[in-house]
């Protein structure tokens, strides 16, 4: 990687961060939030394998599976490749609240700290598939082309609001997967 390269690579990062930051600040405090739905079962495949180690959706806290006879069914309809990837953070995050919220923790919730855990995975993913893919379109073509590219599907696509406002969702997830596949 040269010097150039590097410079871009860390002005992606930067923009990137600017981006996170940005939307902090717009949003207020509740940027992130876990909606029914799509949210939900992506969090509980990624919860199963990193804290219950089990497949069996009746306990699981979250509104989707309670608002029908058998949760087990909705969860079989998504994907568990998102859980996979972001069991790491779901598990950091559940050890982390096992520490400073104890008492939640115990309990079953679903803290704060594990949803913040699983949304770092996400962003780290989103993160990641952007260098994979600045690291992939180098390998035809020039650095300023490159770099523009990449940003221009960052900011030209809803990928962004996927990666910060909404990072339960599968998206982060899969724009890594094809970019690392693609690198």
């Amino acid at each position: 990687m040269t010097s150039s390269d590097r410079r871009r690579v860390l002005l992606l990062i930067g923009l990137y961060l600017f981006s996170a930051l940005l939307l902090v600040r717009v949003h207020g405090p509740r940027v992130f939030f876990i909606a029914m739905g799509d949210d939900e079962v992506y969090y509980a495949h990624a919860r199963s394998i990193a804290v219950v180690h089990n497949f069996r959706y009746e306990n699981v806290p979250l509104g989707t599976f309670g608002t029908l006879n058998d949760g087990r069914l909705i969860a079989a309809r998504y994907s568990i490749g998102p859980g996979i990837l972001l069991s790491p953070f779901v598990w950091t995050g559940h050890l982390l609240a096992k520490l400073f919220e104890p008492e939640a923790s115990q309990s079953g919730e679903i803290t704060a700290t594990d949803l913040l855990s699983a949304c770092c995975g996400s962003m780290h993913f989103g993160l990641a598939g952007f260098l994979f893919l600045y690291g992939y379109l180098r390998s035809y073509f020039d650095e300023e082309s490159s770099f523009w590219a990449v940003a221009l599907v960052a900011f030209s696509s809803p990928l962004l609001y996927y990666l910060f406002r909404r990072p339960l969702m599968a998206h982060a997830c899969e724009f890594f997967a094809l970019s690392a596949a693609f690198f």
